[in-house]
């Protein structure tokens, strides 16, 4: 939904999913280059360890820096499921593992291979899993319902009424 609120990766605050990249664009807290710091480094030489531009303490070769950019542990990333969070890459493998509501959660019913995204899986768990149980309406027993009900199962709630009912049926379909 692109009305879903979604967290900058800058200032931490709650904005619509449409509008995150041009919110990020212009952020009051994102981190920008300084032109007195750009200047210095070009004037230092390529060799010359300068500190990371992202803030991560680390010092680097300015002719390296590109390189590290790409590792740097705190650079802003983006969820890679789509979910639209942005975190310091550092955290990208506990997003993913734990919060991101596009994460694919394994269904909990014995027998159903499917993963589903966390924001689905109580809709799929409750409504469309065929292998969710279902409560035999005579007796509590509960049966996955994409397995019949036994026979055996349903004879044994037979009343002498249905066991009439179900004798005059079978003789009836013998005659036919």
């Amino acid at each position: 939904c692109p009305h879903r609120p979604v967290t900058c990766g800058h200032c931490k605050g709650k904005i619509d999913a449409r509008c995150q990249q041009a919110h990020e664009r212009q952020c009051p807290e994102r981190k920008v280059p300084c032109p007195h710091l750009t200047a210095k480094r070009e004037a230092a030489g390529p060799h010359t360890p300068i500190p990371c531009p992202e803030g991560c303490f680390e010092r680097i070769k300015y002719c390296e820096l590109a390189i590290h950019e790409e590792k740097c542990p705190v650079r802003p990333t983006a969820c890679s499921n789509g979910c639209g969070q942005m975190m310091e890459l550092q955290e990208v493998k506990k997003h993913l593992e734990s919060s991101c509501n596009l994460r694919a959660i394994r269904c909990c019913h014995r027998g159903c291979a499917a993963k589903v995204p966390a924001t689905s899986l109580n809709e799929h768990q409750t409504r469309s899993c065929e292998w969710r149980l279902v409560a035999c309406d005579l007796c509590s027993d509960c049966f996955p319902v994409c397995i019949p009900v036994s026979y055996t199962h349903l004879r044994a709630h037979e009343t002498p009424e249905h066991l009439v009912c179900r004798l005059l049926l079978e003789k009836k379909k013998k005659n036919q």
